[in-house]
């Protein structure tokens, strides 16, 4: 028999509470640029960008502690890019980035 209990997963089709992260995002052959994350979902990333985009190329994500991931531009509102993970976050990991990045 398990002597531990179950955790509760997180919801994780809602919007992130306040995080506090600075991620890495590339986009081709573009040096890696540090962004400010805004919210975060296992399927979706939404960052403060500066840069040029083109919104038909992938880019490299790498958010802190995490290996480098692909995500596509889903939504682009003036600074505010909004980006879906070709393979989204296990819920482990998503709940891990909001434990040690709240804002």
């Amino acid at each position: 028999m398990n002597q531990y209990l179950p955790i509760a997963p997180t919801d994780t089709t809602q919007p992130s509470p306040a995080v506090s992260m600075v991620c890495e995002i590339r986009q081709g052959m573009t040096p890696w640029s540090f962004v400010r994350v805004d919210q975060i979902t296992t399927a979706t990333l939404r960052v403060l960008w500066l840069a040029v985009i083109d919104p038909g190329q992938p880019l490299r994500v790498k958010l802190p502690g995490l290996q480098m991931m692909t995500a596509r531009v889903t939504a682009l509102e003036g600074q505010v890019v909004e980006l879906a993970f070709d393979v989204p976050l296990h819920p482990a990991v998503f709940d891990y980035l909001l434990r040690t990045h709240k804002a």
